[in-house]
């Protein structure tokens, strides 16, 4: 007897994380399953980031901002476990 294919179901797209960063007068945008997977899709490099910004993430009608310098939006876009973290902050602040 054959096993059962597992079936993945994509969430809803009004259930998906949205991520908007404000940096230096552009806007960049992504989404996600979660929020570190919308952060992780952002269209940037290490060498793009060259000013403060603001990260918005909206889930489920409820949003969240943070506020970063230069060197701290270098650092999140450069290092993985960085991405991490912040996914993890702007998540307990839609709580």
């Amino acid at each position: 007897m054959a096993r059962p294919k597992k079936i993945i179901e994509k969430a809803p797209e009004d259930l998906k994380y949205h991520v908007k960063l404000d940096m230096g007068g552009k806007v960049y945008e992504s989404t996600g399953d979660t929020a570190h997977e919308a952060i992780s899709s952002l269209p940037l490099t290490f060498m793009e980031v060259k000013a403060k910004g603001v990260f918005t993430l909206t889930h489920d009608g409820k949003t969240s901002s943070k506020f970063f310098y230069l060197t701290q939006m270098r650092r999140i876009i450069a290092n993985k476990m960085v991405k991490i973290g912040i996914a993890k902050q702007l998540e307990s602040l839609l709580k």
